[in-house]
């Protein structure tokens, strides 16, 4: 069994254990994320980070020949029975997923299988027993606009699709897992992961499915099945042996955690942080209060997600929004007489989203009063500045633009201030200054390289160009001084936070490697503290035998 991992690449003997490392150029280390053999045995595809999309290369295990770039912007793929041909998506960062391409494993001009519609996408081919079938995940809205999931079935050589299994063929309220991946085994069955979401307060439940096809005619020969359940995450990465007595994924945890750093006296150093919250339930931290000394911070442990305050030197976190919906998105408003929070209620699997309403509540506790609704499509994000008397300030997504509007606590929406356009609500992170004069954005695919930054008072953008090797932004806070920003960023090697300048410049305060995610950097009003959200991994490699 081949298996990478964040200290690089092996091999493992399944019987005896022994495990091998594969040395690696410093070209590859530290950027490969996934591996796949060769129907010959020694060699192995493996698809790496790189600047500007996802790469194919093969590498010799057993031989000397050197490691050998097959695709400059290829991801997902999958090798042919005969090993002549590999199937894959367009890998691009800009628009990841919207071809399907069958190519030589020689590097030759591949050729597109099928391109995407709309805001349709492809995932994970994988090649039938025979080689003339490619299956492949097509992701796409429903009619009610609601994501969806489809496994597919095209002719290698072109042809129009057979849709072997949709969401409507699961259990109601299933969603197939497009990351998890998808496999064909040599008794012609697809191999999927699904997950099946349960009665609110209750775990879910994910497992390993499969559906037969019939070889002649590429359609489903019957209706799908449950091979194995969990009530964790599912199976990811499924791999088959070439006689069907093994199957390999790698089943995988994540939790979000609160992170704080102590700044240095400039702003641009941080010391080393230490995790703030101690469970693995996940946690996301929104707002300070107002003298610094605790972070608000919203987490799903009690099994539904509620708001929670902890001191800054306290082990232990108190409730302070909680009931029968969901809670989160708290803010303290200028005056520090407000924490504004969004409340959404809680569905029953399947059932379309229930619109947000956004809260208003006074910090030392009492009766919550409702701001304004919004359609959970429009997405509803909101930011308050640390000066008072400044306003705070509403993004709202209305059509392909991210809308903003004065916000005031009490009394709700006010004029609109700017606009900007974005690949959805989730896209762009933005925030506010902490005089409340500006707002800067980021989206790392859509306004790559580039900081977006509205002035309120005249309504006008202007850009902040950071250094190309950063230019994957994910996130962003702005400095207390005004003069700076905090930064998420990724790169093909690592996850980072960073300290950007006015002009662009790039400070490095953390480098996480591919351990750990970094986002939603929230500095401390006295300007002391960075606190931060990282997304933890913790993944084994498991084996079915005989299934």
């Amino acid at each position: 069994m081949a298996y990478v991992d964040q200290t690089g690449l092996y091999l493992r003997l399944i019987d005896s254990g022994q495990t091998h490392p594969v040395a690696l150029s410093a070209e590859l280390t530290g950027r490969i994320f996934l591996v796949r053999w060769f129907p010959e045995g020694g060699k192995l595809l493996a698809t790496l980070a790189g600047t500007e999309g996802v790469e194919l290369w093969a590498i010799t295990v057993l031989g000397e020949a050197a490691p050998q770039l097959l695709c400059r912007n290829g991801a997902r793929p999958a090798v042919s029975a005969d090993g002549r041909l590999l199937a894959f998506v367009n890998g691009k960062w800009t628009n990841f997923g919207n071809e399907l391409l069958v190519g030589g494993i020689n590097g030759e001009m591949p050729r597109r299988l099928a391109v995407a519609d709309g805001d349709q996408s492809f995932w994970n081919p994988a090649w039938s027993p025979d080689g003339r079938w490619v299956a492949y995940l097509r992701t796409g809205k429903s009619q009610q606009g609601a994501s969806s999931t489809a496994v597919e079935v095209r002719p290698a050589a072109g042809g129009p699709p057979n849709t072997v299994v949709t969401e409507s063929n699961l259990p109601k309220g299933s969603a197939i897992g497009v990351w998890e991946g998808l496999t064909w085994s040599p008794d012609w069955r697809l191999l999927f992961s699904v997950g099946v979401p349960q009665p609110p307060g209750a775990p879910a439940k994910s497992g390993l499915w499969a559906v037969r096809v019939e070889p002649q005619g590429g359609q489903a020969a019957g209706q799908p099945e449950r091979l194995a359940q969990w009530t964790d995450i599912g199976a990811g990465d499924v791999t088959v042996t070439a006689d069907g007595k093994r199957l390999a994924f790698v089943k995988s945890a994540t939790w979000q955690d609160v992170y704080v750093g102590e700044l240095g006296p400039d702003g641009a150093g941080m010391k080393t942080p230490r995790r703030f919250t101690l469970d693995n339930r996940g946690s996301s931290p929104q707002s300070w209060t107002r003298d610094s000394q605790a972070i608000l911070f919203d987490s799903s442990r009690n099994g539904r997600l509620q708001i929670f305050r902890q001191g800054l030197h306290a082990n232990i976190a108190e409730a302070i929004v909680q009931g029968t919906e969901n809670y989160g998105g708290e803010r303290v408003s200028p005056d520090g007489a407000w924490v504004l929070y969004k409340e959404q209620a809680r569905t029953e699997p399947g059932a379309p989203s229930s619109p947000y309403r956004l809260m208003r509540r006074p910090v030392g506790g009492g009766s919550p009063e409702m701001v304004l609704e919004a359609p959970a499509a429009a997405g509803l994000s909101y930011c308050c500045p640390v000066r008072p008397g400044s306003p705070c300030v509403l993004g709202q997504q209305e059509g392909k633009d991210l809308v903003f509007y004065l916000l005031d606590p009490v009394r709700g929406k006010g004029s609109q201030v700017g606009k900007i356009e974005t690949r959805g609500p989730e896209s762009t992170f933005w925030n506010i200054s902490p005089d409340g004069a500006r707002l800067a954005g980021v989206d790392g695919r859509k306004y790559e390289g580039k900081i977006k930054v509205l002035t309120l008072s005249d309504h006008a953008w202007h850009e902040v160009s950071v250094e190309p090797e950063w230019s994957d932004l994910q996130s962003i806070a702005w400095a207390m001084d005004g003069k700076g920003f905090f930064a998420t960023v990724w790169r093909p090697g690592s996850f980072n936070l960073v300290y950007i300048t006015s002009a662009g410049k790039v400070k490095p305060l953390l480098r996480g490697g591919h351990r750990q995610y970094l986002i939603n950097p929230l500095p401390s009003p006295d300007g002391r503290y960075l606190a931060f959200q990282a997304q933890t991994w913790d993944s084994n490699v498991w084996m079915l035998e005989n299934f």
